[in-house]
């Protein structure tokens, strides 16, 4: 009877654990099948060591900050004397140059809108592929759009990137909502 109650509290143990994961890298059935095949005390070491899902995306997502650092870096090894002048230039050249690349911090998963310009379909795709059209000049075909919402008249309004552009240009975003398309082009 003693040996039911252990266990149940255990298991008890290892469920609140595991709600520790929901926030982890390895998720909560992983740190509850830690937890249960070792002990509570065991997966609550290894929960709390796992970095967050959040900061990790957040340090995948931002390339611009990860160059502004490297910059920065190399700066010191060349006042360490570790370069040439004509090495660190070279290199802080190309670094610059990738920091200056407008497609630098897009998410990949992000889906842009296009609407055909004589057939007026809708088309979905990511960055990847809206570059790729780019590239082939389909880009004279389709005008990316985007779903807002006005917050002020409380509709959805559809706009073409340009006007989304402009709209910005006045300082007026936080009156709408992206509800479908992407900010990007």
């Amino acid at each position: 009877m003693e040996w039911g109650y252990a266990f149940l509290i255990s298991l008890v143990l290892d469920f609140i654990v595991a709600l520790l994961g929901k926030r982890k890298k390895m998720g909560y059935w992983g740190l509850f099948a830690i937890s249960l095949c070792f002990s509570p005390l065991v997966g609550l070491v290894v929960g709390l060591s796992v970095p967050d899902v959040q900061e990790e995306k957040i340090h995948e997502g931002n390339q611009s900050s990860r160059i502004i650092s490297e910059l920065a870096n190399l700066k010191a090894i060349k006042d360490n004397g570790a370069f040439s002048e004509e090495e660190y230039k070279k290199r802080e050249d190309a670094l610059i140059k990738k920091l200056q690349d407008p497609n630098i911090d897009i998410n990949p998963n992000a889906k842009i809108k296009l609407r055909h310009n004589s057939a007026g379909v809708i088309k979905i795709v990511n960055p990847e592929e809206w570059a790729k059209l780019k590239l082939e000049h389909y880009d004279e075909y389709y005008t990316p759009i985007l779903v807002i919402h006005d917050r002020k008249n409380s509709k959805n309004i559809t706009v073409t990137i340009n006007q989304w552009n402009e709209i910005k240009g006045k300082g007026l975003q936080d009156n709408y909502k992206i509800i479908e398309g992407s900010d990007i082009c």
